[in-house]
């Protein structure tokens, strides 16, 4: 059996397969177009965490979502500031129970550091 196409049925077909083919671009685009759209909706949100704002590179990774998140970057460089500012974001902006979010530290004074930080957030926004 032979599949005859049309002339518009032939230009669905290679619609489709354009799509499908550059999917990954895609949805890269469709990602960063997200990523920067979030960033400046939440600008104010951003110039105040803990009384700090936060820069460009830590506003990055507070927006990115991914199921597991990293953060390493050396002494004084604001990676408690950074996760400080995730966990208020996940929070008040996306609506994350606080009891599904765990964090971790390698050290006691990071983690003690973290927790004051967290528990200073204020409740979450109502809806």
């Amino acid at each position: 059996m032979k599949l005859v196409l049309n002339g518009d049925a032939f230009e669905n077909v290679n619609r489709l397969i354009d799509i499908y083919d550059n999917m990954d671009y895609k949805v890269y685009e469709w990602n960063k177009d997200y990523v920067e759209l979030e960033m400046a909706k939440n600008a104010e949100f951003f110039d105040d965490i803990d009384g700090k704002s936060l820069d460009v590179e830590q506003r990055l990774a507070v927006v990115v979502d991914e199921d597991n998140n990293l953060v390493i970057a050396g002494a004084g460089s604001g990676k408690t500031l950074t996760i400080s500012g995730k966990v208020k974001y996940l929070v008040n902006k996306k609506k994350v129970n606080p009891d599904e979010i765990l964090l971790l530290s390698f050290t006691r004074k990071a983690a003690d550091e973290m927790q004051e930080r967290i528990s200073t957030t204020p409740p979450r926004e109502s809806s």
